[in-house]
């Protein structure tokens, strides 16, 4: 069984939903307000979790000692996410203030929180979780330093290391060199090639120069124009996107990331569709964590193209 670590950000989601993203100077009205679970780190170990034959996964990262970080502790683990790497400190958790139009289009502002006290102390620390196993996955919203610390113990104990550089910042060729598997979306892309991406075309041969740039797989993420792979021994692969009504697409990358790492650890020939098919559920869906499909959803989707029978349940 491939087992999924994951490095990075625990949040709080404060999602207001609106009928139009403002304008700048512009006030709008909330339709609705809602408090979910989020962060990168902790969305893509969810998705993780349930994405894999056993529902677990390993997360490192960091709460605040408000009562965020005792309803987000509580909620991952309930997810099937191993929370030994996970850790409270003083102060406040994690805050992501979401955005989301009628279309289903977010806007998102990250208040860093406890995820910005993340040291490398606490990496060498947990390390003993790393070289338990198969890929370790990290993201942009804790300190590069930790970021790169990680990727080296990572590299250190044989563990492959998929990074996805979000929000782009701090990003550098060091740590595209410590990357065996990089998964971005097209504006990522088009700031490492130096170029726009703006089609599956130019999303491929952005993968296939990114290849030459230190990973041996790279996935360009393209929303409803579907994904873009090549790795380091030539081949290249696009894979178009489900159609499915779209309701909200907060944590759909992330789901993408989780979904695709275990399904790449499983050696899965479909492993970009797998990933696409749990990315393209959670849009179906409300919110970041509390959207991600589990893997039997995931597989009634790719056997029959068809969105699972959950009408009636809480998120449809």
């Amino acid at each position: 069984m491939p087992n999924i670590c994951v490095v990075g950000s625990v949040n709080m989601d404060l999602i207001n939903r609106v009928g139009h993203h403002p304008l700048a100077g512009q006030t709008v009205r909330a339709t609705a307000t809602d408090y979910a679970p989020g962060g990168k780190g902790a969305n893509q170990a969810v998705a993780a979790a349930r994405a894999s034959k056993d529902g677990k996964s390993f997360l490192v990262g960091a709460v605040g000692s408000d009562s965020w970080g005792l309803q987000l502790f509580t909620s991952l683990q309930a997810s099937g996410v191993d929370t030994r790497g996970l850790v409270t400190l003083e102060g406040d958790t994690g805050l992501a203030v979401v955005t989301v139009d009628a279309a289903g289009e977010n806007t998102i502002v990250v208040v860093p929180g406890a995820n910005a006290l993340v040291t490398r102390q606490h990496i060498e620390t947990m390390a003993k979780l790393f070289v338990q196993c198969d890929a370790l996955v990290l993201q942009n919203e804790i300190p590069r330093e930790v970021t790169l610390r990680a990727m080296e113990l990572a590299q250190q104990n044989g563990v492959w290391v998929l990074w996805n550089p979000s929000p782009l910042e701090n990003v550098d060729e060091e740590l595209l060199k410590l990357t065996d598997l990089l998964v971005v979306n097209q504006t990522e892309a088009a700031y490492f090639v130096n170029h726009p991406v703006a089609d599956v075309a130019e999303g491929e041969a952005a993968a296939q120069a990114l290849c030459q740039q230190g990973p041996a797989v790279v996935v360009v993420t393209l929303g409803v124009k579907g994904v873009a792979y090549a790795d380091v021994f030539g081949n290249a692969e696009t894979v178009p996107a489900f159609s499915v009504p779209v309701i909200d697409t907060t944590g759909a990358g992330d789901t993408f990331v989780g979904a695709f790492a275990v399904a790449q650890m499983e050696g899965r020939p479909d492993a970009l569709r797998f990933a696409a098919a749990a990315a393209a559920l959670t849009v179906t869906r409300p919110g970041a964590q509390a959207a991600i499909p589990t893997r039997q959803e995931t597989e009634h989707l790719l056997k029959t193209g068809g969105l699972p029978d959950r009408q009636g349940e809480q998120g449809w």
